[in-house]
């Protein structure tokens, strides 16, 4: 069975999995740090970025964020095409909990970084209909 498509929906298939290669690759380096990320939120200080595992909080914090960012941008440019992928609405599912329990467990940081955080997870809550949107089709 052959693919009929044009030059141009294979360029834009093209671009879509390298991207798609590209977040699996972010998803992967926020499940490498999560054993430690966890350890530094669920520290009694309040202050994962206080922690010997900051650098861990800070990874799994900028691959959440970037997982977030780059499917919204995804999903609003080819909302049919991003649809048809059903992992890819996971990848937002497993960011959105990581961005909250990092602005959970920062709250004994100063307000400026936590604000940060906070303003992150605002981002995540305004984007995770859409996954829960692609289960229905």
């Amino acid at each position: 069975m052959e693919l009929c498509v044009n030059e141009n929906q294979v360029s834009t298939l093209e671009i879509f999995f390298s991207l798609v290669i590209w977040l699996t690759g972010v998803l992967d380096l926020l499940y490498l740090h999560r054993v430690y990320f966890m350890r530094a939120i669920q520290h009694p200080s309040r202050n994962p970025l206080g922690h010997r595992y900051s650098p861990s909080v800070l990874a799994a914090y900028r691959s959440a964020s970037t997982l977030v960012r780059s499917l919204k941008g995804v999903y609003a440019k080819h909302p049919q095409l991003t649809a048809t992928i059903w992992f890819v609405g996971q990848f937002q599912c497993t960011a959105v909990p990581s961005l909250t329990l990092v602005a959970l467990g920062s709250s004994g940081l100063p307000s400026s970084q936590h604000a940060t955080f906070l303003e992150a997870l605002s981002l995540s809550a305004q984007n995770v209909h859409w996954p829960l949107g692609l289960c229905q089709n």
